[in-house]
C-alpha cells in the first residue's frame, strides 16, 4: 500500500520536521502564548508555499481528490493569527516545487497526516490556553472530532489509485519535499 510505503519512507523526515517546529513543547507545562503565536507562523508559512503549488495543480483527479478529503489550512492559521493579535508572515525565502501530480499526492499526504495529532493538540492546548490572555483554536480544532475518520477515508482513497512504482518514488519525493519544507520555514522563522 503506497500509504505504508510513505509512513516507512518519510520517517526521517517527520521526526526532524517535529524536532524543527519542536512540537513537543505544546505539552510542557511551560507553553505560553507567545510560544503558541511562533508555532502558528511557521505553520502559517509552509502551509501557505505548499498548499498553493497544490492549488496550481492542473490534474482533474487530483483536484478531485483535494476538494473531497483537504481543506485549506492558511486561512484557519490566518484566523488564529488575527484573533491573536499576531502578525500574518507575509514572505519567505523557501522555495516549495512539485514537479508532477505524483509528487503533489505527497505533499497532500504529509498535509493531510499533519492533523492526526490535532485532536490531542486541541484539547491540551484548550486546557492551557485558558491562563492566557486570549485564544483562537481555528487551526488545531479543525475537525479535531472526526480527524481519524477523515484520515482513513483518504488513505483508503490514496491506496485504491492505480500507483506504479515509479510513480509511487514521485510521491515519496513529493512528501520529502513538504516535510523539508517545514523544517526550512522553521529555521528561517527561527533566525529572522
Amino acid at each position: 500500500m503506497v500509504t505504508e510505503t510513505l509512513k516507512e519512507s518519510t520517517k526521517k523526515h517527520h521526526s526532524l520536521t517535529e524536532k524543527a517546529l519542536n512540537s513537543k513543547q505544546i505539552f510542557q507545562e511551560s507553553f505560553d502564548l507567545e510560544a503558541y503565536i511562533h508555532i502558528l507562523k511557521n505553520l502559517y508559512l509552509a502551509h501557505e508555499l505548499i498548499e498553493k503549488k497544490l492549488m496550481e495543480q492542473e490534474n482533474p483527479e487530483f483536484a478531485d481528490l483535494m476538494q473531497r478529503h483537504y481543506l485549506m489550512r492558511k486561512g484557519l492559521l490566518e484566523k488564529d493569527l488575527q484573533n491573536l493579535s499576531a502578525d500574518i508572515p507575509s514572505n519567505s525565502n523557501v522555495v516549495f516545487d512539485l514537479e508532477n501530480t505524483n509528487q503533489a499526492l505527497g505533499a497532500l499526504y504529509v498535509l493531510k497526516g499533519s492533523t492526526l495529532g490535532g485532536k490531542f493538540i486541541y484539547k491540551h492546548l484548550h486546557k492551557v490556553s485558558q491562563n492566557w490572555e486570549k485564544t483562537s483554536l481555528e487551526f488545531y480544532g479543525f475537525e479535531h472530532e472526526e480527524v481519524m475518520e477523515n484520515w482513513k477515508l483518504f488513505t483508503q482513497e490514496l491506496n485504491a489509485l492505480p500507483i506504479s512504482p515509479d510513480k509511487e518514488k514521485q510521491m515519496v519525493i513529493g512528501a520529502e519535499k513538504a516535510f523539508t519544507t517545514f523544517i526550512e520555514v522553521s529555521e528561517e522563522f527561527s533566525k529572522a
